[in-house]
C-alpha cells in the first residue's frame, strides 16, 4: 500500500492543504519537519480520520467530531488517495459540528491517480458501514492493529529501549495483544463475578428441614381450624331451624308498619275532628256538611255582591261632590283674582272706575260696592267649600265601613273554604284508614290469625319491639356465624396455599442446589482454564514462538542502524516469567546485557525492535497451523523516535530506514531539518496566521545539493 496524496479542508489546525500540491508521495522513508506544535502529527490523524474514524469508538484517539473542525468553522472534509495491488482508490470524510459523518469510496484509473488528479472516479461505496467493508477487505488490517502495529507513537522507542524484565514484557505483551492473561484474568474474575451473583441469585434462603418442620405446623393448624368449621356450621344449622320457626323479620316489619301508620292516620284524623269543631263554633254552624258549607258560601256571596252595589252608588256620589268641590275651589280662586286686580287701581272720589272685565264705566261709590259685594262671595263659596268637604269625608267613611265589610265577608268565605278542605281530607282519610285496616288483617291472615295480639299469643312474645329483638338477635347470631365460617375457610384455603408455596419452595431449594453444584463445578473449571491458558501463553507462545520471531525480524533493523556493531539481539524467558534482553556485539565478539549498553546504542536497538515488531505484527499467526492472512496496509508513521541519538547514531538511522525494503513508506516525523543530511522527500510543516501550512520537497538530486551549498 503507499498514500498518493492528502488533501484537507479545515481539518483541525489546516484550512485547506493538500500534500504535495500537484503529483503524488513517493515510495520509502519521507520526514515530516517542522517546530513542535504546528501540526505533524495532524497529518496522519487525517489519514486516520479517513480511512479508519469512527465517532462512538475513536473519542479517546482523535477526539469528538467538533474538536475535529477547525475553530471558527462548521465543516471538515478530508480526502486520502492511495494505491494498493495496482489499483488506486480515494476515500473522503466530511462531517460538521451538528451533521453525521459522510463518506464516500472511489477508484480511479492508474493514469489519473498518478498525476494526482481525481477525474471520472467510480463509487465503490458509501456510508460508513458500506465503506468501512470494503476497507477491511482491501487493507485486511483493523484500526486497533493500525495503532499497535503501523504508528509509532513519541516516547515509545525510547520507552521500549530502556524497559526491562517485567515491564519489557508487559509492552511486548501489549504490542502482540498478548495481555490476553491479563484479559483472561478480568474476564474470569468478571465470569467469578457474574457465578457469584448467580450463586447469591440461588442462595437459599431457608433449609428444607426448617420449611417442613413449618409445613407439620401448617397441617395441625389446619385440623384445629377444620375442626372448628365443623362446629360453626352445625351451630348455623341450629339457628337457622330457630330462625324458620318465626315470621320472616321483613313480614314482621311490614305488620309493624302499617300499625303506625293506621296509629298515625287514627291521630290525624282525630286532630282534624278537633280543627272541624272548633271552626264551626267561630262560624256559629252546629254542624258543618259540605252542601251546608256551600250553601253558606252563596249567601255570603249574595252579601259581598249587595254591599259591592252600595259602595259603587257611595262613589258615585263622592265623585259629584268633589265635582261640585273643585267647581267652588276655581269660583273662590277667580273672585280672588278679580278683588286683587281691583284693589290694585287707584280710583278718587270723584273718579269714574272703568272695569277691565267688562268695560263698564261706573262711579267710585258703585266701584266699593262691587269690591264689598265680591268679598262677601268669597264668605259665601268659603261655607260652601267646607260644606262639601264634610260631605266628601262622611261619604269616604261610608265606603270605608262597607269594604271593611266585605273583607270580613271574605274571610268567612276563606274559613269556610278551609273547614271544606279539611272536611276533603277527612274523608280520604278515613278511607285511607279502613285501606291500611284491611292490609293488615290481610298480613294476619299469612300467621292464620285476625289480631295483633293472636299473633303475639301464637309466638309467645309481649310486643313486636320484643319480636323484632329475638329475630334480630338470631340473624346477628347468623350474620356472626357466617363471618366465623368465612374466616375459617379463608385462614384453611390460606394454610393451604401456604403449604403450597412451602413445598414449591421445597423443590426450588432442589433446584438451587443443583444449580450450586453446577456453579460451583463451573467456577473450578474457569480456574483450571486460567492456568492451562497462562502457562501455555507463557511456554508456547513466549518462550518457543515469539521471542524467536522477534528476534528474527529485529537483527537485521539492529544490523542495519548499528552498520554491523551489534548483529543478534536475544529475548529470553526468566523462570519468574520475565524477559532480559541482551545483543551481540560482532566487534568485540561478546554477548552485552542491556544494563551495558550506552543511551545511544539502546535508542537505536529499540527502534529495530520496534521495527521489528510491526513487522512481525504483519506476519504473525497464532498458532502453526493458522492460515496466513498478512495485512495489505504497510506503511509506516514513526513520530519523534530519534530524540536522543547523537548526530552520527542518528544519521546512521536514517540511512538504514532509507534503504530498507520492508514497509512501502516510513513518514518520520521530526522537528530537525534532515534535507541536508539526507537525499530524501520532506514535509515541511509552519504556523501562519490563518493556521498550520504545509510544504512538500521530493527527495534533492545531487546537482541541486551542490548548487544549495
Amino acid at each position: 500500500m503507499k498514500i498518493l496524496w492528502i488533501h484537507m479542508e479545515n481539518f483541525k489546525c489546516y484550512r485547506n492543504e493538500r500534500i504535495p500540491e500537484t503529483g503524488i508521495l513517493p515510495k520509502g522513508l519521507i520526514f515530516v519537519e517542522g517546530e513542535n506544535s504546528v501540526g505533524k502529527t495532524s497529518l496522519f490523524d487525517a489519514i486516520y480520520y479517513a480511512l479508519f474514524y469512527e465517532p462512538t469508538k475513536d473519542k479517546a484517539i482523535l477526539g469528538t467530531k467538533d474538536m475535529l473542525v477547525k475553530r471558527g468553522e462548521k465543516e471538515t472534509i478530508v480526502e486520502v488517495a492511495f494505491e494498493i495491488m495496482n489499483k488506486y482508490f480515494v476515500v473522503q470524510k466530511q462531517h460538521g459540528i451538528s451533521t453525521p459523518l459522510k463518506v464516500v469510496l472511489l477508484q480511479i484509473d492508474r493514469e489519473m491517480a498518478e498525476k494526482g488528479e481525481l477525474k471520472n472516479p467510480i463509487k465503490i461505496a458509501e456510508g460508513l458501514e458500506d465503506v468501512n467493508k470494503k476497507l477491511f477487505e482491501l487493507l485486511n488490517i483493523t484500526s486497533e492493529s493500525v495503532l499497535s502495529t503501523l504508528i509509532v507513537n513519541q516516547g515509545e522507542v525510547q520507552k521500549l529501549a530502556e524497559a526491562k524484565g517485567a515491564e519489557l514484557r508487559d509492552i511486548i505483551y501489549k504490542l502482540f495483544h498478548l495481555d490476553i492473561r491479563e484479559k483472561l484474568k478480568r474476564v474470569i474474575n468478571r465470569k467469578m463475578e457474574i457465578l457469584d451473583e448467580e450463586w447469591e441469585k440461588y442462595k437459599i434462603e431457608r433449609t428444607t428441614e426448617n420449611i417442613l418442620e413449618e409445613i407439620k405446623e401448617i397441617e395441625i393448624e389446619k385440623e384445629t381450624k377444620e375442626k372448628e368449621l365443623v362446629k360453626a356450621k352445625n351451630e348455623l344449622e341450629k339457628i337457622e331451624e330457630k330462625i324458620s320457626q318465626y315470621p320472616k323479620h321483613e313480614d314482621i316489619q311490614s305488620i309493624s308498619n302499617i300499625l303506625t301508620q293506621i296509629q298515625q292516620t287514627k291521630e290525624t284524623i282525630s286532630k282534624q275532628e278537633r280543627i272541624i269543631k272548633q271552626k264551626s263554633e267561630t262560624l256559629e254552624i252546629k254542624e258543618l256538611t259540605q252542601e251546608e258549607i256551600k250553601d253558606k258560601i252563596l249567601e255570603i256571596e249574595k252579601i259581598i255582591q249587595k254591599t259591592n252595589n252600595n259602595i259603587e252608588n257611595l262613589r258615585n256620589k263622592r265623585d259629584k261632590v268633589q265635582k261640585k268641590l273643585h267647581s267652588l275651589q276655581r269660583d273662590l280662586a277667580e273672585i280672588k283674582e278679580k278683588i286683587k286686580k281691583l284693589e290694585s287701581h287707584e280710583v278718587g272720589h270723584e273718579e269714574d272706575f272703568t272695569c277691565e272685565l267688562c268695560e263698564q264705566t261706573m262711579p267710585y261709590s258703585k266701584f266699593k260696592e262691587l269690591v264689598e259685594s265680591k268679598k262677601q262671595s268669597i264668605t259665601n263659596i268659603e261655607l260652601g267649600i267646607k260644606k262639601r268637604t264634610a260631605e266628601k269625608r262622611e261619604v269616604e267613611k261610608q265606603i270605608e265601613k262597607e269594604s271593611n265589610y266585605i273583607n270580613k265577608l271574605k274571610e268567612q268565605i276563606f274559613s269556610l273554604n278551609n273547614v271544606k278542605d279539611r272536611l276533603d281530607n277527612l274523608e280520604n282519610n278515613k278511607k285511607e284508614l279502613d285501606k291500611k285496616q284491611n292490609n293488615l288483617i290481610t298480613q294476619l291472615k299469612k300467621f292464620k290469625v285476625q289480631t295483633v295480639d293472636q299473633l303475639s299469643k301464637k309466638y309467645n312474645v309481649e310486643n313486636f319491639e320484643e319480636f323484632f329483638s329475638i329475630i334480630s338477635q338470631l340473624k346477628s347470631d347468623k350474620a356472626s356465624l357466617n363471618a366465623s365460617i368465612s374466616h375459617l375457610n379463608k385462614t384453611i384455603e390460606k394454610l393451604k396455599q401456604r403449604k403450597n408455596q412451602l413445598e414449591k419452595e421445597i423443590d426450588k431449594n432442589k433446584e438451587k442446589e443443583e444449580k450450586q453444584e453446577s456453579i460451583l463445578q463451573e467456577q473450578a473449571a474457569l480456574k483450571d482454564v486460567e492456568g492451562v491458558v497462562s502457562s501455555f501463553i507463557a511456554e508456547e507462545l513466549i518462550s518457543n514462538r515469539l521471542l524467536a520471531g522477534i528476534q528474527q525480524t529485529t537483527n537485521p533493523n539492529i544490523n542495519l542502524f548499528t552498520r554491523g556493531k551489534y548483529s543478534e539481539i536475544y529475548l529470553e524467558a526468566t523462570t519468574k516469567k520475565t524477559l532480559r534482553l541482551s545483543v551481540l556485539d560482532k566487534e568485540e565478539e561478546f554477548v552485552k546485557n542491556q544494563e551495558f549498553l550506552s543511551g545511544g546504542d539502546k535508542a537505536a536497538i529499540g527502534l529495530g525492535l520496534r521495527l521489528g515488531i510491526s513487522e512481525l505484527l504483519k506476519q504473525i499467526r497464532p498458532f502453526k497451523d493458522s492460515p496466513h492472512n498478512p495485512p495489505r496496509m504497510d506503511i509506516m508513521i514513526l513520530d519523534e523516535p530519534l530524540g536522543s541519538l547523537d548526530s552520527e547514531r542518528r544519521k546512521k538511522v536514517l540511512e538504514g530506514l532509507l534503504i530498507q525494503k520492508k514497509f512501502s513508506q516510513i513518514f518520520l516525523i521530526t522537528h530537525t531539518n534532515v534535507r541536508e543530511e539526507l537525499r530524501a522527500p520532506s514535509i515541511r510543516v509552519s504556523r501562519t496566521e490563518k493556521g498550520s501550512s504545509t510544504a512538500y520537497y521530493p527527495a534533492p538530486s545531487k546537482i541541486e545539493l551542490e548548487s544549495e551549498e
